[in-house]
């Protein structure tokens, strides 16, 4: 059985999702006190999400797949919380940088998510949504046509919803998106 000091070692010595994308550092559910913890250096008001340098979040320090930390752990937000050791985010985030699997994807991570980590693409209208669980929520990214990165209004619900929800939200997106249809 996988322990928790080695998943914490396991995160210690990664840091892919914290250098992965500019938009899974967005913020989804902090109120704004929680908010208000995070030195401002690390927040970016404008896009609602942390301070980043490309992919890289600013809080992240050290190398990715070597030794990082967190820089804000105490106060880090909502989505960095939600993405776990061997769910389906930090399985995507990993091999992105080819990173192996950790030992918490073949053990304990793995049985507690395999009903439920499993990404679904939809097709709607040209545009795929990526559907997995993040947290107790969803996360849907909202794919262009030819596009390996997910748009950065892409629908994130960290709390209780069902997967139906995030998917409507997302066609709700890519509605707006294509604007109106004169006939």
């Amino acid at each position: 059985m996988q322990t928790v000091e080695a998943t914490a070692s396991e995160c210690r010595s990664c840091g892919a999702c914290c250098s992965f994308s500019p938009e899974w550092p967005r913020f989804s559910l902090e109120s704004y006190a929680d908010l208000d913890r995070i030195p401002r250096a690390y927040v970016d008001d404008d896009r609602g999400r942390m301070q980043c340098s490309g992919n890289r979040c600013l809080a992240l320090v050290g190398d990715v797949g070597i030794s990082t930390a967190c820089a804000i752990y105490a106060v880090r937000p909502d989505v960095c919380k939600a993405c776990l050791p061997g769910d389906e985010s930090c399985r995507m985030a990993r091999r992105h940088f080819n990173l192996s699997p950790t030992v918490a994807h073949a053990s304990v991570a793995e049985a507690e998510y395999a009903s439920m980590s499993k990404m679904t693409a939809i097709d709607h209208k040209g545009y795929r949504i990526e559907v997995s669980p993040v947290g107790r929520g969803w996360r849907a990214s909202i794919f262009s046509p030819d596009s390996t990165s997910p748009w950065p209004d892409s629908p994130v619900n960290l709390e209780k919803s069902s997967a139906e929800e995030i998917v409507a939200e997302a066609k709700r997106i890519i509605e707006i998106h294509l604007g109106p249809r004169i006939l």
